[in-house]
């Protein structure tokens, strides 16, 4: 009688896992061209391997789900579901009335699209303008002195920036983001009034986890880098973030039609 030992198990089951992985990359690579191009290969796996933990720790097992999940990563943050300017997704991922796994999933994709529509567009007009506005006034707006206080320009800049996106979440909850910001920035060594609004713009724009993203590894690399100043932290962070929004500008606006 033939026995498969249990080396034998794990090496079939780590080939399943391979291969679902790439299925999601796949995934991803076919709807998300613009992400995946940002990405490349090796992040794009790391940010597979990312969403199918936290999916999995949200009791969503089924491929179908978990290409649901991935999809919310790409399209609200890597860390969406904890984010404070989304307050509806943690609600909806730990709602014990809805047992089964896919009518949670269907439900909190529902509700993101209808976020979704409200604050990016139905065709992405509304972030499009964002970004070109981060690109081309950013410098401005952090260096406007005409407000009293570090949350007055803060909240000021990201109505400027993305006018649809302060209305949806409100200024009520964008008031804890950026207290939340002030802190978490700190951590890192940022405790300049640019550098603060730079973070907190970075949390509205990217997602409040985007320190953690594994979208944005070169975000990370350079806030838990202990070897730099904080003048250059804030500069390199500066820089990197244009440098993303100047690829996605340049890809999904001068060409469109090509993925």
């Amino acid at each position: 009688m033939l026995r498969i030992r249990s080396q034998q198990i794990q090496t079939f089951e780590q080939a399943a896992i391979s291969a679902f992985e790439l299925r999601m990359v796949d995934h991803l690579r076919t709807y998300f061209p613009w992400h995946y191009r940002m990405w490349g290969p090796e992040t794009a796996r790391t940010v597979v391997r990312y969403g199918c933990q936290k999916a999995q720790s949200y009791g969503f097992m089924t491929e179908r789900d978990i290409c649901l999940y991935l999809t919310l990563i790409a399209t609200l943050g890597g860390n969406f579901d904890t984010d404070r300017q989304l307050p509806w997704a943690q609600q909806i991922l730990t709602d014990t009335s809805m047992r089964e796994p896919t009518i949670r999933i269907d439900r909190l994709t529902d509700q993101a699209m209808q976020f979704l529509d409200q604050t990016v567009g139905k065709k992405d007009q509304y972030l499009n303008r964002a970004l070109l506005r981060v690109r081309n006034e950013l410098d401005e707006l952090l260096a406007d002195t005409s407000f009293p206080d570090l949350p007055t320009h803060a909240l000021a800049m990201l109505e400027k920036i993305f006018p649809q996106k302060h209305r949806t979440v409100g200024e009520a909850l964008l008031r804890g983001v950026v207290t939340d910001g002030v802190q978490r920035a700190n951590t890192y060594g940022i405790t300049s009034r640019r550098g603060q609004l730079l973070f907190i713009g970075l949390m509205f724009m990217f997602g409040c986890g985007f320190d953690t993203d594994p979208q944005l590894p070169n975000l990370a690399t350079v806030l838990t880098d202990t070897e730099l100043a904080e003048q250059a932290k804030v500069e390199k962070l500066h820089q990197i973030a244009l440098l993303y929004v100047e690829k996605w500008v340049t890809w999904t606006i001068a060409e469109p039609d090509h993925g």
